[in-house]
Protein backbone atom coordinates (compact mmCIF):
# COMPACT_ATOMS: atom_id res chain seq x y z
CA UNK A 1 0.00 0.00 0.00
CA UNK A 2 1.05 3.56 -0.74
CA UNK A 3 0.11 5.86 2.10
CA UNK A 4 -0.42 9.18 0.34
CA UNK A 5 -4.08 10.19 0.54
CA UNK A 6 -4.96 7.36 2.95
CA UNK A 7 -6.53 7.68 6.39
CA UNK A 8 -5.09 5.40 9.07
CA UNK A 9 -5.67 4.75 12.77
CA UNK A 10 -2.53 4.33 14.91
CA UNK A 11 -2.99 3.08 18.47
CA UNK A 12 -0.39 3.80 21.12
CA UNK A 13 0.49 6.86 19.06
CA UNK A 14 1.55 9.00 22.02
CA UNK A 15 5.09 7.68 22.30
CA UNK A 16 7.73 5.27 21.02
CA UNK A 17 7.13 3.30 17.85
CA UNK A 18 3.51 4.46 17.56
CA UNK A 19 4.51 8.12 17.63
CA UNK A 20 7.18 7.54 14.97
CA UNK A 21 4.76 5.59 12.79
CA UNK A 22 2.23 8.42 13.00
CA UNK A 23 4.81 11.10 12.16
CA UNK A 24 6.31 9.17 9.24
CA UNK A 25 2.91 8.25 7.86
CA UNK A 26 2.11 11.96 7.93
CA UNK A 27 5.32 12.69 6.06
CA UNK A 28 4.21 10.14 3.45
CA UNK A 29 0.99 12.07 2.91
CA UNK A 30 -1.46 10.13 5.10
CA UNK A 31 -4.16 11.43 7.43
CA UNK A 32 -3.69 10.04 10.95
CA UNK A 33 -6.21 9.28 13.70
CA UNK A 34 -3.96 9.02 16.76
CA UNK A 35 -5.19 6.91 19.68
CA UNK A 36 -3.66 6.79 23.15
CA UNK A 37 -4.74 6.54 26.77
CA UNK A 38 -2.30 9.26 27.90
CA UNK A 39 -3.80 12.68 27.21
CA UNK A 40 -0.53 14.62 27.64
CA UNK A 41 1.43 12.38 25.24
CA UNK A 42 -1.44 12.40 22.75
CA UNK A 43 -1.48 16.20 22.77
CA UNK A 44 2.25 16.36 22.07
CA UNK A 45 2.12 14.05 19.06
CA UNK A 46 -0.82 16.00 17.62
CA UNK A 47 1.25 19.20 17.97
CA UNK A 48 4.14 17.57 16.11
CA UNK A 49 1.86 16.34 13.35
CA UNK A 50 0.25 19.74 12.93
CA UNK A 51 3.69 21.38 12.72
CA UNK A 52 4.53 19.15 9.75
CA UNK A 53 1.12 20.03 8.21
CA UNK A 54 -0.35 16.56 8.61
CA UNK A 55 -4.12 16.22 8.72
CA UNK A 56 -4.76 14.47 12.01
CA UNK A 57 -6.98 13.98 15.06
CA UNK A 58 -6.40 12.80 18.62
CA UNK A 59 -8.60 10.23 20.35
CA UNK A 60 -8.29 9.43 24.05
CA UNK A 61 -9.33 5.80 24.60
CA UNK A 62 -8.63 2.65 26.57
CA UNK A 63 -8.46 -0.11 23.97
CA UNK A 64 -9.05 -2.81 26.59
CA UNK A 65 -12.62 -1.48 27.06
CA UNK A 66 -15.05 -2.97 24.51
CA UNK A 67 -17.53 -0.09 24.75
CA UNK A 68 -14.72 2.47 24.35
CA UNK A 69 -13.44 0.64 21.25
CA UNK A 70 -16.86 0.66 19.57
CA UNK A 71 -17.27 4.35 20.35
CA UNK A 72 -13.74 5.13 19.08
CA UNK A 73 -14.18 3.40 15.71
CA UNK A 74 -17.61 4.98 15.20
CA UNK A 75 -16.17 8.41 16.03
CA UNK A 76 -13.29 8.06 13.55
CA UNK A 77 -15.59 6.63 10.88
CA UNK A 78 -17.93 9.60 11.25
CA UNK A 79 -15.08 12.13 11.32
CA UNK A 80 -13.40 10.96 8.10
CA UNK A 81 -16.28 9.18 6.36
CA UNK A 82 -14.38 5.93 6.66
CA UNK A 83 -10.71 5.02 6.95
CA UNK A 84 -8.23 2.86 5.04
CA UNK A 85 -6.06 1.28 7.67
CA UNK A 86 -5.61 0.23 11.28
CA UNK A 87 -2.20 -0.09 12.97
CA UNK A 88 -2.53 -1.98 16.24
CA UNK A 89 0.59 -0.80 18.05
CA UNK A 90 -0.66 -0.19 21.62
CA UNK A 91 0.55 -2.64 24.24
CA UNK A 92 1.93 -3.05 27.74
CA UNK A 93 4.93 -5.02 28.97
CA UNK A 94 5.15 -7.01 32.17
CA UNK A 95 8.23 -6.96 34.36
CA UNK A 96 10.55 -9.97 34.29
CA UNK A 97 8.47 -12.04 36.73
CA UNK A 98 7.68 -15.78 36.73
CA UNK A 99 4.05 -16.77 36.36
CA UNK A 100 4.05 -18.14 39.93
CA UNK A 101 4.62 -14.58 41.23
CA UNK A 102 2.30 -12.77 38.80
CA UNK A 103 -1.24 -12.12 40.00
CA UNK A 104 -4.17 -13.30 37.88
CA UNK A 105 -5.55 -9.72 37.48
CA UNK A 106 -2.14 -8.66 36.10
CA UNK A 107 -2.13 -11.53 33.59
CA UNK A 108 -5.67 -10.58 32.58
CA UNK A 109 -4.64 -6.95 32.08
CA UNK A 110 -1.67 -7.90 29.88
CA UNK A 111 -3.89 -10.16 27.76
CA UNK A 112 -6.76 -7.68 27.56
CA UNK A 113 -4.55 -4.83 26.30
CA UNK A 114 -2.13 -6.75 24.08
CA UNK A 115 -4.51 -9.31 22.59
CA UNK A 116 -8.17 -8.52 23.25
CA UNK A 117 -7.72 -4.82 22.50
CA UNK A 118 -6.33 -5.73 19.09
CA UNK A 119 -9.14 -8.24 18.45
CA UNK A 120 -11.86 -5.74 19.39
CA UNK A 121 -10.34 -3.03 17.19
CA UNK A 122 -10.09 -5.39 14.22
CA UNK A 123 -13.67 -6.63 14.68
CA UNK A 124 -15.04 -3.10 14.92
CA UNK A 125 -13.01 -1.94 11.89
CA UNK A 126 -13.58 -4.83 9.49
CA UNK A 127 -17.03 -3.71 8.22
CA UNK A 128 -15.55 -0.29 7.38
CA UNK A 129 -12.34 -1.62 5.82
CA UNK A 130 -14.24 -4.17 3.70
CA UNK A 131 -15.93 -1.28 1.89
CA UNK A 132 -12.62 0.33 0.86
CA UNK A 133 -11.01 -0.48 -2.51
CA UNK A 134 -7.72 -1.07 -0.68
CA UNK A 135 -7.31 -1.49 3.08
CA UNK A 136 -4.66 -2.41 5.62
CA UNK A 137 -4.46 -4.01 9.06
CA UNK A 138 -1.07 -3.99 10.77
CA UNK A 139 -0.66 -5.90 14.03
CA UNK A 140 2.49 -5.32 16.08
CA UNK A 141 3.45 -8.55 17.82
CA UNK A 142 6.91 -9.20 19.29
CA UNK A 143 10.05 -11.28 19.18
CA UNK A 144 8.45 -12.95 22.23
CA UNK A 145 5.93 -14.51 19.83
CA UNK A 146 8.81 -16.34 18.14
CA UNK A 147 11.06 -17.13 21.12
CA UNK A 148 9.76 -17.65 24.68
CA UNK A 149 11.50 -15.56 27.34
CA UNK A 150 11.64 -16.70 31.00
CA UNK A 151 9.89 -14.20 33.22
CA UNK A 152 7.91 -12.90 30.24
CA UNK A 153 5.52 -15.81 29.83
CA UNK A 154 2.27 -13.83 30.09
CA UNK A 155 3.52 -11.08 27.77
CA UNK A 156 4.91 -13.62 25.29
CA UNK A 157 1.65 -15.59 25.28
CA UNK A 158 -0.35 -12.42 24.54
CA UNK A 159 1.96 -11.56 21.64
CA UNK A 160 1.93 -15.14 20.33
CA UNK A 161 -1.87 -14.85 20.26
CA UNK A 162 -1.49 -11.66 18.19
CA UNK A 163 0.71 -13.58 15.78
CA UNK A 164 -1.68 -16.52 15.40
CA UNK A 165 -4.72 -14.24 15.05
CA UNK A 166 -2.97 -12.16 12.38
CA UNK A 167 -1.85 -15.15 10.34
CA UNK A 168 -5.35 -16.64 10.48
CA UNK A 169 -6.94 -13.31 9.56
CA UNK A 170 -4.59 -13.00 6.58
CA UNK A 171 -5.82 -16.34 5.25
CA UNK A 172 -9.46 -15.40 5.83
CA UNK A 173 -9.08 -12.09 3.97
CA UNK A 174 -6.96 -13.42 1.10
CA UNK A 175 -8.43 -12.29 -2.21
CA UNK A 176 -10.24 -9.36 -0.59
CA UNK A 177 -9.25 -5.68 -0.53
CA UNK A 178 -7.68 -6.06 2.94
CA UNK A 179 -3.97 -6.65 3.46
CA UNK A 180 -2.94 -8.04 6.87
CA UNK A 181 0.62 -7.34 8.01
CA UNK A 182 2.28 -8.94 11.03
CA UNK A 183 5.29 -7.18 12.60
CA UNK A 184 7.53 -8.94 15.12
CA UNK A 185 10.06 -6.45 16.49
CA UNK A 186 13.05 -7.20 18.66
CA UNK A 187 14.43 -4.55 20.99
CA UNK A 188 13.38 -0.99 20.16
CA UNK A 189 14.50 1.94 22.28
CA UNK A 190 11.03 3.12 23.30
CA UNK A 191 9.27 4.03 26.54
CA UNK A 192 7.35 0.75 26.82
CA UNK A 193 8.92 0.01 30.21
CA UNK A 194 8.41 3.60 31.42
CA UNK A 195 4.73 3.33 30.44
CA UNK A 196 4.22 -0.11 32.00
CA UNK A 197 2.10 -0.35 35.18
CA UNK A 198 4.11 -3.40 36.28
CA UNK A 199 7.37 -1.61 37.09
CA UNK A 200 8.02 0.60 40.11
CA UNK A 201 9.93 3.84 39.60
CA UNK A 202 12.97 2.17 41.19
CA UNK A 203 12.81 -0.74 38.73
CA UNK A 204 12.47 1.64 35.79
CA UNK A 205 15.54 3.53 37.01
CA UNK A 206 17.47 0.24 37.32
CA UNK A 207 16.58 -0.72 33.74
CA UNK A 208 17.58 2.73 32.47
CA UNK A 209 20.94 2.42 34.23
CA UNK A 210 21.50 -1.01 32.66
CA UNK A 211 21.15 0.52 29.19
CA UNK A 212 23.18 3.69 29.90
CA UNK A 213 25.92 4.16 27.37
CA UNK A 214 24.71 1.19 25.31
CA UNK A 215 23.03 1.29 21.95
CA UNK A 216 21.21 -2.05 21.95
CA UNK A 217 18.05 -2.14 19.87
CA UNK A 218 16.69 -0.07 17.02
CA UNK A 219 15.89 3.60 17.36
CA UNK A 220 12.09 3.93 17.04
CA UNK A 221 12.45 6.30 14.06
CA UNK A 222 14.46 3.71 12.15
CA UNK A 223 12.11 0.90 13.19
CA UNK A 224 9.09 2.87 11.95
CA UNK A 225 10.77 3.58 8.61
CA UNK A 226 11.63 -0.11 8.17
CA UNK A 227 8.03 -1.15 8.91
CA UNK A 228 6.45 1.37 6.54
CA UNK A 229 8.99 0.71 3.77
CA UNK A 230 8.34 -3.04 4.03
CA UNK A 231 4.57 -2.47 3.80
CA UNK A 232 5.07 -0.27 0.72
CA UNK A 233 7.01 -3.16 -0.85
CA UNK A 234 4.11 -5.53 -0.21
CA UNK A 235 5.58 -7.58 2.64
CA UNK A 236 3.12 -9.24 5.02
CA UNK A 237 5.45 -10.68 7.67
CA UNK A 238 8.16 -8.45 9.10
CA UNK A 239 10.80 -9.67 11.60
CA UNK A 240 12.30 -6.40 12.75
CA UNK A 241 15.85 -6.04 14.06
CA UNK A 242 19.01 -8.13 14.06
CA UNK A 243 18.27 -9.57 17.52
CA UNK A 244 14.83 -10.78 16.42
CA UNK A 245 16.25 -12.34 13.25
CA UNK A 246 19.15 -14.03 15.09
CA UNK A 247 17.16 -15.38 18.06
CA UNK A 248 14.45 -16.68 15.74
CA UNK A 249 17.05 -18.65 13.78
CA UNK A 250 18.87 -19.89 16.91
CA UNK A 251 15.66 -21.08 18.56
CA UNK A 252 14.63 -23.00 15.46
CA UNK A 253 18.01 -24.74 15.26
CA UNK A 254 18.82 -25.19 18.98
CA UNK A 255 15.74 -24.49 21.14
CA UNK A 256 17.11 -25.97 24.40
CA UNK A 257 20.47 -24.20 24.23
CA UNK A 258 18.81 -20.91 23.30
CA UNK A 259 16.31 -21.27 26.16
CA UNK A 260 19.15 -21.84 28.64
CA UNK A 261 20.97 -18.77 27.33
CA UNK A 262 17.87 -16.61 27.75
CA UNK A 263 17.18 -18.01 31.23
CA UNK A 264 20.73 -17.06 32.24
CA UNK A 265 20.38 -13.55 30.81
CA UNK A 266 17.04 -12.96 32.56
CA UNK A 267 18.71 -13.27 35.99
CA UNK A 268 20.29 -9.83 35.52
CA UNK A 269 17.00 -7.98 34.98
CA UNK A 270 14.96 -6.46 37.84
CA UNK A 271 11.85 -8.40 38.84
CA UNK A 272 8.59 -7.09 40.24
CA UNK A 273 8.42 -6.84 44.05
Amino acid sequence: MRFAGRTLIVTGAGSGLGECLALQLGQRGATIACVDRNEALLGKVIERLEKQSTRCSGHLADISDAEAVEKLISEIDDLYAGFDGLINNAGIMQSFTPISDLAIPDIEQITRVNYWGMVMLVKASLPILERRPEALIVNISSLSALVPFPGQTAYGASKAAVRSFSEGLRMETEGSSIEVVLVMPGAIRTGIVDNSPFYSEQQKAELRSLSEGRSFGLEPERAADKVLSAIEKGRHRIVLGGDAWLLDKLYRVAPIATSRLLRWAARFLPAIE
